[in-house]
């Protein structure tokens, strides 16, 4: 992911996050905090408008695998985190 971002011509917005896929999550420690199944990146390049995702198991054996499309990640987690930009994005080509 970095190579990409260092490529780029302008701003590049990351987002990180916590991913729960079940209703009662694992908890640690006395303040019982709980612990995300999977986590996320989702990259933004301002510049070119793209933008791509990552999610990993939070486990010692997960593996980053290649990245997903926003669309992907959209579908697979719930979250139209972009939802505002690529919103403006698609009024801005139509005018």
């Amino acid at each position: 992911m970095s190579a990409s971002s260092r490529r780029a011509g302008g701003n590049v917005y990351v987002f990180t996050g916590p991913l729960y896929t079940t209703r009662d999550p694992r908890t640690i420690g006395q303040g019982r905090v709980w612990v995300p199944d999977q986590l996320f990146k989702l990259v933004y390049d301002e510049t070119s408008g793209r933008s791509w995702a990552y999610i990993v198991g939070n486990d010692a054996q997960s593996r980053l695998g290649p990245p997903m499309s926003y669309q992907e990640f959209v579908q697979r987690t719930g979250l139209p985190l972009l939802s505002s930009v690529h919103s403006a994005a698609r009024m801005a080509r139509s005018s």
